[in-house]
């Protein structure tokens, strides 16, 4: 069996307990003399921080003028810990990182995927995958000049709950190090800048809600502040999306008795490592007080976010298609994978070679803003076929490898990569009629 592409990488660990929320709706900025960056490993507790650990006392830093905020003077500090306590804690963090800073420690094997994508033909097109997965993706984010530190949103108040949930998590799973005090953060990261965080319920998944750091705010230059969005461009982080168009194209061209199941992969922006020199500008503020926690991974909100997620999710489906698993498309963390009947694996096989010469015909792979896709012929209505893959690989008969297969075509993974995906509907129904007619009318125009 080959080695897998994921790996077990949290350690076990007791849980953290984010430091108490305050009141108080502070707008902060300063600026300090910048220190580097460093790796990262877990801290102690925020209960043990909130009781005097190296926190500081904290007073609004701004003046309210109606309704515009002026920057007020740094207030002075005084600590609450001994020097030598709070000396020897900063020691402490700063090994933790720098630790951190040689191995990202993300779910994902470097190694494997190296050998894997070197066996697929694959490394000349995704060459950095392996060691940006130990040492971090380039997310696009600027050095942060000045320390910045807006008010969360009310959200945040209103679900607290959910959101001491979520901040404790990440602070389990390593992905957040933390809590720690402004003071902390400035000599680990130098200046900073954190972005306001809201807390939504998920769509349909009762009790479940989604933590989003609004990147984009400010939204107007504010004292010379802008947002962290503000200087990222997602057009150079392209990655291929299962759009409509393509996917109608590929259920209107499968052969009769075809079959397909849905995948997902867990929290998939926040298995992608963040380069360290870059985690000043995704610092967020855990409460209204002095705590925050410094975010070392891809989050929602991050304008380059999917696009860095989606270039590992591209180079993925590219492996499973060298294993001659598919069709398969994808849209950011949500896969569908398709199966056929034996009988028809080499017409088909047929026919996509065809297709793949269209799309050689027509300039192979196109940067279409934030979108990679390929050309195909013109249909009747006039409009391209698009298709999210060049059609390189064929499918390949794979029903020896599930037992629930008899003359079909497993949509399950190989080995390798099993593990990052949610178990799939256990029930994997036929493709409808309905669907495919549908499929037809679009395709030629007719909604």
């Amino acid at each position: 069996m080959p080695s897998s592409l994921f790996g077990q990488v949290q350690s076990e660990m007791g849980p953290y307990l984010p430091a108490p929320s305050a009141s108080a709706a502070a707008l902060t900025m300063s600026t300090a003399v910048h220190h580097p960056p460093y790796g990262m490993v877990p801290l102690h507790d925020a209960k043990r921080m909130a009781k005097g650990a190296s926190s500081t006392q904290q007073e609004t830093y701004c003046a309210r003028i109606g309704n515009n905020q002026t920057v007020a003077p740094q207030p002075h500090t005084t600590p609450v810990t001994s020097a030598p306590d709070a000396a020897s804690r900063l020691m402490e963090l700063k090994i933790a990182l720098e630790r951190k800073k040689l191995n990202a420690a993300s779910p994902y094997k470097p190694d494997a995927w190296r050998k894997y994508l070197h066996a697929a033909g694959l490394h000349h097109k995704y060459p950095n995958i392996p060691h940006d997965l130990q040492f971090g993706f380039d997310a696009g984010i600027r050095p942060i000049s000045q320390t910045f530190i807006p008010p969360n949103r009310p959200s945040i108040t209103q679900y607290s709950t959910e959101f001491n949930n979520i901040i404790q998590t990440e602070l389990q799973k390593e992905r957040y190090i933390g809590p720690v005090t402004q003071e902390e953060a400035e000599n680990l990261l130098g200046v900073f800048q954190t972005s306001p965080l809201s807390i939504i319920p998920k769509p349909g998944r009762p009790g479940k809600f989604r933590l989003i750091q609004n990147l984009s705010s400010p939204h107007s230059p504010l004292h010379s502040i802008t947002s962290i969005n503000s200087s990222i461009d997602s057009d150079q982080y392209p990655c291929t999306w299962g759009t409509f168009s393509t996917i109608c194209l590929l259920i209107r061209r499968l052969p009769p008795g075809s079959q397909a199941a849905v995948r997902d992969v867990k929290e998939a922006y926040r298995t992608i490592p963040i380069k360290p020199e870059q985690w000043p500008g995704l610092v967020v503020r855990l409460h209204e007080e002095d705590s925050f926690a410094i975010d070392t991974r891809d989050c929602f909100g991050l304008a380059s976010g999917g696009g860095v997620y989606g270039l590992l999710g591209d180079a993925g489906a590219q492996i499973m298609r060298s294993h001659g698993i598919g069709p398969l498309s994808k849209w950011v963390d949500d896969h569908i994978f398709f199966r056929i009947l034996c009988c028809h694996l080499k017409g088909y096989n047929l026919k996509r070679k065809q297709w793949a010469q269209d799309i050689g015909k027509n300039g192979g792979e196109i940067h279409d803003g934030g979108r990679l896709w390929f050309r195909g012929a013109t249909m009747p209505n006039g409009q391209p076929e698009e298709f999210d893959e060049d059609l390189s690989f064929d499918i390949q008969d794979r029903s020896h490898a599930s037992k629930r297969s008899v003359c079909l075509l497993p949509c399950t993974a190989p080995p390798p990569f099993s593990a990052p995906y949610a178990p799939p509907n256990p029930f994997i129904k036929p493709i409808s009629q309905i669907s495919r007619r549908q499929s037809l009318h679009v395709l030629h125009g007719r909604h």
